[in-house]
């Protein structure tokens, strides 16, 4: 059985909006901000693409926070 080795690449991120919103009950406008924390995760099988998977992590993380 051949071993399948591989380094994983994380990379975390944080942002912050200001969402702006008019109340269905009452009609007043108020604004709150909201906060996300997201990471996500590369291989590179091998060691034969590191540079790739370290990038793939990066906007994979940037996607998903916007």
């Amino acid at each position: 059985m051949i071993p399948i080795v591989w380094k994983e690449y994380r990379c975390t991120m944080s942002g912050v909006a200001l969402k702006f919103v008019l109340c269905q009950h009452c009609g007043t406008n108020y604004v709150y901000q909201m906060k996300r924390d997201v990471e996500d995760v590369a291989a590179s099988v091998y060691f034969l693409d590191n540079k790739g998977a370290e990038e793939r992590a990066r906007v994979g993380a940037e996607e998903s926070l916007q």
